[in-house]
């Protein structure tokens, strides 16, 4: 092959037969090869050579990109036409206007055309009639066609449309570019600095230009690597700069998938290899192993080379010894073509991005992008890190302003009081962050356990609903009243019968204050109460005693009744007590029905008097209903709250009320043993919706509203929330912490969460000290930060 025959920016396919194919149709023997075998060749170090811009200048210069701008021919701007056909049409002639062909290449050819529909000129790619019957062409026109269709990005051109003509040929319509591409741009600039000489223009203002449109290109490849697509044939010819400066990559007729086997990929000329132009193949092209992201890189390095120093980067005689070059790593010494100088951060990022070795360029072509930016920004590169003296020498050439007035004021006030200014701002900082640790760990297991408590009560609203609705629908539809087979052995009895006589299956229960049995209901009637359907309503509710029962034994958290732990979960739920004390039913003539059965109840108990004896007020929007805190009908048992949910019969009358009793003084056990504990915590508290403290976990609350009242017909006091600003907040807020001083001016940390089901709030009072110590104390155990099970939450929620 002749000098004149060499075309470098010709697209190069190589195969496993190691030829390279220059025009599609005549390939040239290529000898294989390896890295090692010029290892010796590539000895000689790069000459380096330093020219510099003028630092001082008082010559305004001309920026060459504005001579280029005004002898470039320009397209006067199109008017807008609002008028077209709107019909979708799959033939090219029915929808676009062929004119001129303006570029051709190996696969197709380039015309331009206007779109019918929208009034606007576009480009059309034609695949070549000669290879329009060919499938693996018309694969790889399509190919180009959907990877440039899905590559959204402004710096890539968009695709109108993709027809075919009455001939079965194939076109693509896409947006027309009217500017150049980057290969005659620089050619330009070269040629004016030979003609004008490179100090009558402003060469760094130049370059700064060509760098913002690789920036934009980078950019692009970003978004391309994102989804999973590499270039594969970055060269400046393929790089458009439009009349605006707007900047577009052009071709991906060779695109591919990142890390596909060269194999896979396919030559125009039909032939399987890896296509690209020679001048801008990454080293592991050239010898046939798999490439990824980081070939696009490389022949960005490249073209990076050509826009700072305005030439090629790699040469040779001819194509065998280009690629040599290249796999060997003989780069064109890095030097200005009309010696001005380069930046040596600018030096480094080139020399990293044309990296022989794949592992030592950038990994990614963000990285690249981002050490450009950097650099035009004066900021210290990856690919160049500073040395303590260089970041000094940076930091005062950027904050210019800053570094004088740091000296003066070190000469001012002298270094010993800089020092220990310095110190003490980084032990407030270190305070602060410590102190902000304790108060979020602090926080964030104290809002566990608010919504742990939210959970249990919506849990038993749940429960109590479903229990009402199965219970209705016996009361409804009683199968056995209907059959006429009723209960044979009744498990229901009077209160006052409990009393004096006792009923089958009573035990003694510590937490019901006297004897219950599990096995039975008991009844209480009113003067009121209709007594020929008092059968038909114990009947059903009596055959419901084991549903009853799972109730309350699966009232605590995570409970779940087995046949396995039937019996223990029963001795510990009528012993040790349960959340649900006791199932209620009150119907509307008085008759009262309670669940487990007990004699305890006073005389004279009228259930419609009672707290828990309560409707909705908007029955469309809710069902259940949550009482305020009442004396229980045995006074020993203390304060507790019910929830409740109206029977409505099948014809939609309110027969009465279905409720379960749910003591607060196991809510009080459950506050202990949830969220933050330790000496730090001084009170955990529910407070309603008007600020009233319902529990609370200090000694004075336990002693005075738990076990000091003798008639369940006592109006029970609470003590309101005496912080003002506190209550103002939980209300506004919901969810938060607050840090205050108390009565006796210690520092005091209030962390509440909004109890949604029933409209509390949960509330925490804690020392900051001592969880700023605690929290303090916790990290500084070996080991223990990274244990899941010694987590600071798990230990202060324990």
């Amino acid at each position: 092959m002749t000098e004149k025959e060499f075309d470098p920016e010709k697209t190069v396919p190589l195969d496993d037969t190691s030829t390279i194919a220059l025009d599609g149709e005549r390939t040239i023997p290529l000898e294989p090869l390896s890295r090692a075998a010029s290892a010796a060749e590539n000895g000689g170090k790069r000459k380096k050579r330093l020219f510099g811009f003028r630092i001082f200048s008082f010559r305004k210069r001309r920026d060459v990109g504005s001579v280029i701008e005004l002898l470039r021919d320009k397209r006067p701007p199109q008017e807008v036409a609002f008028l077209g056909n709107e019909e979708r049409l799959d033939l090219i002639e029915d929808n676009y206007e062929l004119g001129r062909e303006f570029a051709e290449g190996g696969q197709g050819k380039l015309y331009s055309g206007f779109d019918r529909r929208l009034r606007r000129l576009v480009a059309i790619k034609s695949l070549r009639r000669e290879l329009s019957g060919r499938e693996r062409q018309r694969r790889l026109f399509l190919t180009e066609a959907r990877v440039t269709a899905q590559l959204d990005h402004p710096a890539i051109v968009p695709i109108y449309a993709l027809n075919s003509d009455r001939e079965n040929g194939l076109h693509l319509a896409m947006k027309l570019v009217n500017g150049e591409n980057f290969k005659s741009y620089l050619e330009q600039v070269v040629t004016h600095y030979r003609l004008d000489g490179i100090n009558a223009y402003d060469e760094e203002k130049s370059l700064h230009f060509r760098l913002d449109v690789l920036l934009k290109v980078c950019d692009a490849l970003e978004y391309a690597h994102s989804r999973n697509v590499m270039h594969g044939d970055l060269k400046p010819a393929n790089i458009m700069i439009g009349e605006y400066h707007e900047t577009y990559i052009m071709d991906w007729g060779i695109a591919r998938r990142i890390g596909e086997k060269p194999e896979e990929a396919e030559t125009p000329d039909g032939k399987k290899g890896i296509c690209g132009t020679p001048h801008y193949l990454a080293p592991e092209m050239v010898v046939g192993e798999v490439c990824d992201q980081r070939a696009d890189i490389f022949a960005m390095g490249v073209i990076l080379f050509e826009a700072v120093t305005l030439k090629s980067a790699f040469t040779g005689s001819s194509v065998q010894e280009l690629m040599e070059n290249i796999r060997d790593g003989r780069m064109e010494p890095l030097e200005h073509r009309f010696h001005v100088r380069i930046d040596r951060d600018l030096k480094a990022v080139i020399r990293k991005a044309t990296a022989t070795s794949r592992d030592e360029r950038y990994q990614t072509i963000g990285e690249l992008s981002e050490d450009l930016r950097r650099c035009l920004m004066g900021l210290e590169v990856r690919a160049n890190p500073d040395n303590p003296a260089m970041k000094a020498v940076r930091w005062c050439y950027i904050h210019r302003r800053m570094t004088l007035i740091l000296m003066l004021t070190a000469l001012l006030i002298g270094a010993g009081a800089l020092a220990f200014s310095l110190y003490r701002e980084f032990r407030v900082s270190e305070e602060m962050r410590k102190r902000d640790y304790a108060l979020g760990m602090a926080y964030s297991v104290s809002t566990h356990a608010g919504y742990r408590l939210d959970e249990q009560f919506s849990k038993l609203e749940q429960m109590t609903d479903a229990l009402a609705a199965d219970v209705q629908f016996l009361l409804d539809y009683d199968v056995h009243k209907e059959s006429g087979h009723g209960n044979s052995s009744a498990a229901f009895y009077p209160v006052a019968e409990i009393r004096e006589k006792g009923c089958p299956g009573l035990v003694d229960s510590v937490f019901h204050h006297g004897r219950i049995s599990p096995d039975a209901v008991a009844y209480h009637t009113t003067p009121d109460t209709d007594l020929a359907r008092l059968r038909e309503r114990l009947d059903p509710i009596s055959r419901f005693i084991p549903r009853l029962l799972q109730t309350i034994l699966e009232s605590p958290v995570n409970a779940k009744v087995t046949l396995g732990n039937l019996e223990r979960l029963k001795r510990s739920a009528f012993l040790d007590g349960t959340p649900i004390i006791r199932v209620l039913f009150g119907f509307a003539d008085g008759l009262y029905v309670a669940y487990p059965a007990s004699g305890a109840f006073p005389a004279g108990y009228d259930p419609r008097r009672r707290v828990w004896y309560g409707f909705p007020e908007n029955p469309e929007a809710e069902r259940a209903v949550w009482s305020k805190p009442y004396i229980d009908g045995i006074p020993e048992i203390g304060l507790v709250i019910s929830c409740s949910v109206p029977l409505y019969s099948a014809k939609g009358r309110a027969d009465g009320v279905c409720a379960v009793d749910i003591s607060l003084s196991e809510l009080i056990e459950e506050l202990h043993s949830s969220g933050n504990s330790g000496d730090y915590v001084l009170e955990k508290a529910i407070v309603d919706d008007s600020g009233q403290i319902i529990v609370s976990t200090t000694r004075d609350f336990a002693n005075a509203k738990l076990h000091s009242y003798s008639s369940s017909d006592e109006e029970p006091t609470f003590a309101k929330l005496d912080n003002e600003e506190l209550w103002n907040d939980l209300k506004e807020r919901k969810f938060g912490l607050r840090v205050t001083r108390d009565s006796k001016g210690e520092m005091v940390v209030y962390t509440f969460c909004h109890i949604r089901s029933v409209n509390w709030f949960y509330l925490e009072k804690l020392s900051q000290e001592g969880v700023m110590k605690f929290f303090q104390d916790f990290r500084s155990l070996p080991g223990e930060a990274a244990d899941d099970e010694k987590s600071p939450a798990k230990s202060a929620g324990r």
